[in-house]
């Protein structure tokens, strides 16, 4: 989709842990990534910020993201963080 500030390319949540799909995203011209997730706190302690600058690092591409935060009435509890 192009945008006032370039071609934006979307993917979610487990997404980001397919590198190929954003190579695929480049190829038709992607310049901005816009990622929503709902990683789990530990899960997004872990991976979050990491697997961002890894896409971005590998795509040469700005990436913002959002991640749901949390508490959950089934007692999970979501990561929360943005990334820009």
């Amino acid at each position: 989709m192009d945008t006032p500030v370039g071609r934006l390319g979307l993917a979610v949540c487990y997404d980001i842990r397919l590198p190929a799909l954003f190579m695929q995203l480049l190829d038709q011209g992607m310049e901005v990534l816009a990622l929503p997730a709902a990683f789990t706190a530990g899960t997004g302690k872990a991976h979050w910020e990491i697997l961002l600058r890894a896409r971005a690092i590998e795509s040469l591409c700005y990436v913002t993201a959002a991640a749901q935060g949390g508490r959950h009435e089934n007692g999970r509890e979501s990561w929360g963080t943005a990334c820009w």
